[in-house]
Protein backbone atom coordinates (compact mmCIF):
# COMPACT_ATOMS: atom_id res chain seq x y z
CA UNK A 1 0.00 0.00 0.00
CA UNK A 2 1.04 3.55 -0.68
CA UNK A 3 0.70 5.57 2.80
CA UNK A 4 1.29 8.91 3.69
CA UNK A 5 2.29 9.62 7.65
CA UNK A 6 1.53 13.08 8.79
CA UNK A 7 2.83 14.24 11.95
CA UNK A 8 4.77 17.04 13.74
CA UNK A 9 6.78 15.28 16.19
CA UNK A 10 10.27 13.86 14.46
CA UNK A 11 10.52 10.99 16.45
CA UNK A 12 6.68 10.08 16.02
CA UNK A 13 6.94 10.36 12.38
CA UNK A 14 9.30 8.24 11.83
CA UNK A 15 8.34 5.74 14.32
CA UNK A 16 5.10 5.22 12.35
CA UNK A 17 6.82 5.18 8.75
CA UNK A 18 9.02 2.69 10.26
CA UNK A 19 6.16 0.37 11.10
CA UNK A 20 4.84 0.83 8.14
CA UNK A 21 7.80 0.15 5.95
CA UNK A 22 9.17 -2.84 7.55
CA UNK A 23 5.30 -4.01 7.01
CA UNK A 24 5.92 -3.46 3.41
CA UNK A 25 3.72 -0.88 2.50
CA UNK A 26 5.31 2.77 0.54
CA UNK A 27 5.71 5.02 2.97
CA UNK A 28 5.68 9.39 1.96
CA UNK A 29 6.04 11.57 5.50
CA UNK A 30 4.94 15.64 6.04
CA UNK A 31 5.47 17.67 8.89
CA UNK A 32 2.33 18.89 9.28
CA UNK A 33 -1.39 18.76 7.61
CA UNK A 34 -0.65 21.74 5.58
CA UNK A 35 2.04 19.86 3.66
CA UNK A 36 0.28 16.63 3.93
CA UNK A 37 -2.93 18.13 1.89
CA UNK A 38 -0.70 19.63 -0.61
CA UNK A 39 1.11 15.57 -1.03
CA UNK A 40 -2.30 14.40 -0.47
CA UNK A 41 -3.59 16.24 -3.72
CA UNK A 42 -0.56 15.72 -6.03
CA UNK A 43 -0.37 11.99 -5.39
CA UNK A 44 -3.33 9.13 -4.69
CA UNK A 45 -2.64 7.42 -1.28
CA UNK A 46 -4.29 3.99 -0.24
CA UNK A 47 -4.39 5.01 3.29
CA UNK A 48 -3.42 8.22 5.37
CA UNK A 49 -2.51 8.34 9.17
CA UNK A 50 -2.91 11.95 10.58
CA UNK A 51 -1.75 13.52 14.05
CA UNK A 52 -4.88 15.01 15.55
CA UNK A 53 -2.92 18.04 17.28
CA UNK A 54 -0.85 20.00 15.38
CA UNK A 55 0.20 23.22 15.32
CA UNK A 56 0.51 24.39 11.35
CA UNK A 57 -2.81 21.90 9.77
CA UNK A 58 -4.43 19.93 12.73
CA UNK A 59 -5.98 17.06 11.76
CA UNK A 60 -9.40 18.25 12.10
CA UNK A 61 -8.32 21.15 9.32
CA UNK A 62 -6.77 18.27 6.95
CA UNK A 63 -10.23 16.57 7.09
CA UNK A 64 -12.26 19.38 6.20
CA UNK A 65 -9.91 20.79 3.36
CA UNK A 66 -9.28 17.20 2.20
CA UNK A 67 -13.29 16.00 2.04
CA UNK A 68 -14.34 19.15 0.42
CA UNK A 69 -11.53 18.89 -2.62
CA UNK A 70 -13.03 15.06 -2.63
CA UNK A 71 -10.25 13.30 -1.35
CA UNK A 72 -11.34 9.78 -0.76
CA UNK A 73 -8.26 7.69 0.77
CA UNK A 74 -9.48 6.10 4.20
CA UNK A 75 -7.90 8.49 7.07
CA UNK A 76 -6.65 7.00 10.44
CA UNK A 77 -6.59 9.76 12.95
CA UNK A 78 -3.13 8.90 15.80
CA UNK A 79 -3.67 10.73 18.60
CA UNK A 80 -2.65 10.90 22.34
CA UNK A 81 -6.02 12.82 23.14
CA UNK A 82 -9.00 10.42 25.45
CA UNK A 83 -11.01 12.63 25.59
CA UNK A 84 -13.78 11.24 23.46
CA UNK A 85 -15.45 14.89 23.34
CA UNK A 86 -12.31 16.64 21.88
CA UNK A 87 -12.03 13.73 18.78
CA UNK A 88 -15.80 14.26 18.05
CA UNK A 89 -15.28 17.24 15.44
CA UNK A 90 -12.66 14.80 13.84
CA UNK A 91 -14.20 11.93 13.72
CA UNK A 92 -17.38 13.19 12.46
CA UNK A 93 -15.17 14.48 9.46
CA UNK A 94 -14.69 10.60 8.75
CA UNK A 95 -12.39 8.79 9.77
CA UNK A 96 -11.01 5.18 9.11
CA UNK A 97 -9.57 4.39 12.42
CA UNK A 98 -8.08 5.39 15.04
CA UNK A 99 -4.67 4.93 16.81
CA UNK A 100 -3.31 6.07 20.26
CA UNK A 101 0.13 6.89 21.30
CA UNK A 102 1.98 5.90 21.83
CA UNK A 103 1.87 4.02 18.36
CA UNK A 104 2.73 0.33 18.41
CA UNK A 105 3.21 -2.31 15.20
CA UNK A 106 0.00 -4.28 16.45
CA UNK A 107 -1.77 -0.98 16.50
CA UNK A 108 -0.43 0.58 13.34
CA UNK A 109 -0.86 -2.76 11.60
CA UNK A 110 -4.88 -3.38 12.96
CA UNK A 111 -5.83 -0.22 11.74
CA UNK A 112 -4.64 -0.55 8.30
CA UNK A 113 -6.03 -4.51 8.39
CA UNK A 114 -9.62 -3.00 9.11
CA UNK A 115 -9.19 -1.07 6.60
CA UNK A 116 -8.64 -4.25 3.68
CA UNK A 117 -11.62 -6.13 5.93
CA UNK A 118 -14.01 -2.66 5.64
Amino acid sequence: MRVLVADDSAIERETLAGILRLAGHEVAVAHDGEQALGMAVERRYDAIFMECDMPAGSGEAFLSHYRAIGGAAPVILVTAQRDRARLSPVVSLGIHGLVTKPVTPARVLDALSGLRAG
